[in-house]
C-alpha cells in the first residue's frame, strides 16, 4: 500500500472516529463495497454532509452542531496533510462533489474554513474574490 493510500485510510479512521454519526452510512458502504473504497466514500460523505445541513437549515440543533464538527475537522485535516491524499481525498471527493447540493451550495459553502473555500473556489467559482 502506497504512502498516499496509508494516509487516506488513516483519515477514514479519524473520520469515523471524529464523525460517529457517520458511522451508520460507512457500514452501508462497506456492506455494498466489501471493502473501503476511500473516493467512494467521500461521495457518500458528502451527500451525507448536504443532508446535515438541509436538517440543520430545518432548526436542527443536532445537525448544525454535526455540520460545524464535520467541517472543522475536514479543515484542519486538510491544512494538516503533508503528503497530499488527504487533501487529494477532500478536494476531488468532498468538495468536487458539493455541487449535487444545488441551490444549498452557497449556504454550506458559506461555512467551511478558509482553506476550503478557497479549493471549493477551484471548481465552482464560489465564493467569488473580493478585491
Amino acid at each position: 500500500m502506497g504512502e498516499s493510500k496509508r494516509a487516506q485510510r488513516a483519515f477514514i479512521d479519524r473520520l469515523l472516529e471524529q464523525m460517529p454519526e457517520f458511522g451508520v452510512a460507512f457500514r452501508d458502504h462497506v456492506d455494498y463495497h466489501e471493502t473501503v473504497l476511500p473516493h467512494v466514500l467521500m461521495g457518500d460523505f458528502t451527500r451525507w454532509t448536504i443532508e446535515q445541513y438541509r436538517r440543520a437549515a430545518q432548526q436542527d440543533n443536532e445537525a448544525r452542531a454535526v455540520l460545524l464538527r464535520a467541517f472543522g475537522f475536514l479543515e484542519s485535516e486538510y491544512a494538516t496533510d503533508r503528503q497530499g491524499g488527504v487533501q487529494e481525498l477532500i478536494s476531488v471527493s468532498f468538495l468536487e462533489n458539493l455541487h449535487q447540493a444545488g441551490a444549498d451550495l452557497e449556504g454550506i459553502a458559506a461555512q467551511l474554513g478558509p482553506k476550503l473555500r478557497a479549493e471549493l473556489r477551484r471548481y465552482t467559482g464560489w465564493p467569488p474574490r473580493v478585491n
